[in-house]
């Protein structure tokens, strides 16, 4: 059993390559690994995502309701997440 922590940060643009509405997304995850093979392991925690659209009209659709940080059209969202892995 093992403990990770990860922070990625993407840039996301829609309909277009590079052109289209777009933002950056983080994600910060912590999740708990369970190994079953030598080299093959099953992980699993909680994730939590922050979409700063970089146009108005970049909107992220999500599953799990968010909390909007302003009352902008275009204000950063937290959105919460899980995160299912498999480790090879």
């Amino acid at each position: 059993m093992f403990l990770e922590t990860e922070v990625v940060e993407q840039y996301l643009s829609f309909q277009k390559a590079f052109g289209g509405p777009s933002g950056l997304l983080t994600t910060g995850r912590l999740v708990v690994g369970f190994q079953l093979l030598p080299r093959l392991a099953l992980t699993l925690g909680p994730a939590l995502n922050l979409w700063v659209p970089l146009s108005s009209d970049a909107k992220l659709t999500t599953l799990l309701p968010g909390l909007k940080l302003g009352s902008a059209d275009d204000a950063p969202q937290l959105i919460p997440g899980v995160a299912i892995g498999v480790q090879l």
